[in-house]
């Protein structure tokens, strides 16, 4: 989830500008195998962290204009609960610590306005995935020798475009 008060001026008729704060919030529940599928394990955690957004806009006429947007990366450090299910029905319960970067993103949009009911909108969103490589978790007081000392998953994601065509009619 995020928020974002965002700052927005326009200077003349043409141009718009808007620059804002983000507040990120992610909740983790994550369910995995662990110990080579032995053991059922589940992560639990939350996490706030701060990042920002820019946007320019341009009116090029009264039907056309086009607009860019840029979100900043996200990084998150999270304590967590973690906890191991054994065969037996027992759990041992750990502290978990990760951290993770969010990836940025561009995005560029173009409106046309047919007339006064009905307007196109195309999108294009670039978000940088690559930057998120792994997801990797440490436990603390690892005196239970069938639990690993972290949990690993590496990503290995790639970048991307994202396109969207929308259509709007006041009816």
């Amino acid at each position: 989830m995020s928020i974002t008060p965002t700052y927005a001026w326009k200077p003349d008729a043409k141009v718009s500008a808007a620059l804002g704060a983000e507040i990120n919030y992610v909740g983790l529940n994550l369910k995995k195998k662990i110990a080579g599928g032995a053991y059922d394990s589940e992560t639990d955690g939350d996490s706030t962290a701060l990042g920002w957004n820019a946007a320019a806009n341009y009116a090029f006429d009264s039907k056309n204009e086009i607009g860019l947007v840029y979100r900043s990366k996200v990084t998150h450090s999270m304590e967590a609960d973690f906890k191991a299910y054994m065969v037996n029905g027992m759990s041992i319960k750990r502290d978990a610590y990760g951290k993770v970067t969010l990836p940025d993103s561009w995005a560029i949009g173009y409106n046309h306005k047919f007339d006064d009911k009905t307007r196109v909108e195309l999108n294009a969103t670039r978000t940088n995935w690559s930057t998120y490589d792994a997801l990797n978790i440490s436990l603390s007081d690892l005196t239970v020798p069938v639990l690993p000392n972290s949990i690993n998953a590496n990503k290995n994601w790639e970048s991307g475009w994202r396109y969207a065509i929308g259509l709007e009619h006041k009816v």
